[in-house]
């Protein structure tokens, strides 16, 4: 990833999620970080502020998913 995709993402406010941050490091959980909840939304939980993600396309896979995740969990390394 970019410095610029990672800064644009890591610790910056979320639009449309009030008081949240699109990623949050070390904050996994969909209620911490609005990435990883709008890549594990469904139908049935809408996530914040928006479309689930990819937006028009299929759902990421469980492996994409986790990969993911990780990536938040283990600070959001650049």
């Amino acid at each position: 990833m970019s410095l610029e995709a990672s800064a644009s993402l890591v610790g910056a406010s979320a639009s449309g999620c009030s008081g949240k941050l699109r990623v949050q490091a070390c904050a996994p959980m969909a209620r911490q970080s609005v990435l990883v909840d709008k890549i594990t939304a469904t139908d049935s939980k809408p996530p914040c502020g928006g479309q689930p993600m990819p937006r028009g396309g299929p759902p990421l896979s469980a492996a994409d998913q986790r990969a993911i995740i990780d990536w938040v969990a283990q600070g959001a390394p650049k």
